[in-house]
């Protein structure tokens, strides 16, 4: 088997696909590294040990999964557009399969992950809001969190389907009910 050069991002995006399959018994750095084509001491060169890793990995989708959907709502010009910029990306991507199922059983044995996961929702939430509250929308926090927690319900029953555009417009239209904006 051709060995190749690993970045420490690959090593990060296998390890979500592999812990959205199994939590952590998942991530086994021979199989990863074996998907990867690449030696399991390149995982060593990027990270100090396995617990190195996994506080990288939920870094990631921290970053991954709520800065960079926010960060992608810049273009638009309205808080309406942003808002519908932003559920159709959230409602399309299906990169974290069972990631936060996975995660949110591992917070429930280590409190310091718990914790992220609160504040990482806290973000997204108060995102959310403001963008419901620009729009002039009354009690948009409240709304942002049922936005939020349908997402969530939402995301678990349709995670194994294809995000075709029927099914993010029939998001929309619901997502447009919740909050009372027409999207």
């Amino acid at each position: 088997m051709p060995v190749k050069k690993v970045t420490r991002k690959e090593w990060l995006w296998i390890g979500v696909t592999y812990f959205a399959k199994g939590g952590l018994k998942a991530l086994n750095v021979e199989k990863m590294a074996k998907s990867l084509k690449c030696t399991k001491g390149s995982f060593y060169w990027y990270f100090k040990s396995r617990e190195d890793y996994i506080k990288q990995l939920i870094d990631l989708w921290a970053a991954e999964g709520t800065e960079s959907f926010i960060d992608n709502t810049g273009s638009e010009q309205s808080p309406k557009e942003k808002l519908r910029k932003l559920i159709t990306e959230v409602f399309r991507d299906r990169r974290g399969a069972d990631f936060e199922f996975y995660l949110r059983h591992l917070g429930q044995k280590k409190p310091e992950i718990k914790e992220l996961i609160s504040k990482t929702e806290m973000r997204r939430i108060a995102f959310m809001a403001g963008l419901l509250e620009e729009a002039g929308i009354e009690d948009s926090r409240m709304k942002a969190e049922i936005m939020y927690f349908y997402y969530l319900g939402w995301y678990e029953h349709n995670k194994h389907t294809p995000a075709t555009d029927i099914i993010i417009a029939e998001a929309l239209q619901r997502i447009s009910f919740i909050c009372g904006l027409d999207l």
